[in-house]
């Protein structure tokens, strides 16, 4: 059955089933344990019981802080596997939409249900300077293997051998590589990435494009990407989506040939579509 988060919709108050976990995710871990539990009894016909088939489906999600609306009436369904980028100006609500979905925020309106094993990835990498690199990968886990499972990410990630290092003496660019090996040692189902590399230098970025399309693959989660980089977005994703004042104004398929390249005409006509429904005027850009 269906992992759900059930809400009311007149009220915005969560319903939350006796057996549902009531404790926080770690710091920069959406395991999922805060808001998300089996369907009801009573879904037992619904969609939950057929098979959600989507690694996100939200319905009609609002959120308001005061007067203030920043969702409103969102829908959003992601497949298995979809790699999804997600643009919008700054206080857009991108996000929040994270905060939401990675079990964060619980002051929403609407049905959101998503897969249970989550992990997200924030712009900072988050570890914990008190504890080396292996502890803050396997934060919140248990069972034997932990370790070797922690070690394995790590070597993913091409950090074999800093196990034991303090987080103070990595650079930006290794404190991401150990924040993805946490989120990916957890087998997640659905991984968002709230612009993980926008703290990097344009090399470094680089080289974290290539790592995540690799790890991606290997691994075939779904992907919630924020970035504010329309390039970063057409690089990644499999699709697009452009959030205006609350909702989707653009929900676009990257329809361009692999391996993707800025010199694809199909790669040009996409950005300045993005960049236009984003209110970028690119030919001023050049202007002197």
């Amino acid at each position: 059955m269906a992992p759900r988060l059930r809400r009311n919709v007149s009220t915005g108050n969560p319903q939350r089933p006796a057996n549902a976990a009531g404790a926080d995710p770690a710091p920069g871990v959406g395991g999922g344990v805060a808001v998300l539990a089996r369907a009801d009894a009573e879904d037992a016909g619904g969609p939950a019981a057929a098979g959600l088939g989507a690694a996100v489906r939200v319905r009609g999600l609002r959120r308001a802080f005061g007067e203030h609306v920043v969702l409103d009436g969102l829908d959003l369904t992601i497949a298995p596997g979809e790699f999804v980028a997600l643009l919008g100006r700054s206080g857009s609500g991108k996000s929040t939409l994270i905060r939401i979905l990675g079990g964060f925020d619980d002051g929403v309106e609407g049905e959101v249900l998503a897969a249970r094993r989550r992990s997200v990835v924030f712009q900072e990498s988050r570890l914990l300077p008190w504890k080396r690199v292996l502890p803050n990968v396997t934060l919140g886990l248990s069972g034997r293997d932990i370790a070797d499972r922690g070690r394995a990410a790590l070597a993913e990630v091409g950090l074999a051998g800093r196990e034991r290092s303090w987080p103070a003496t990595l650079s930006g660019g290794e404190a991401q590589r150990v924040a993805l090996a946490r989120a990916l040692v957890r087998e997640p189902e659905l991984l968002m990435l709230d612009e993980p590399f926008g703290a990097l230098d344009a090399l470094t970025r680089i080289r974290m494009h290539a790592l995540l399309q690799q790890l991606c693959r290997r691994h075939q989660p779904a992907v919630l990407f924020v970035t504010h980089d329309v390039d970063e977005a057409i690089l990644l994703a499999d699709r697009v989506l452009v959030l205006t004042e609350g909702r989707f104004s653009r929900d676009v398929p990257v329809d361009v040939a692999s391996p993707r390249r800025r010199t694809d005409p199909a790669f040009d006509r996409l950005r300045a579509t993005l960049l236009a429904e984003l209110g970028v005027d690119e030919i001023a850009e050049g202007t002197h």
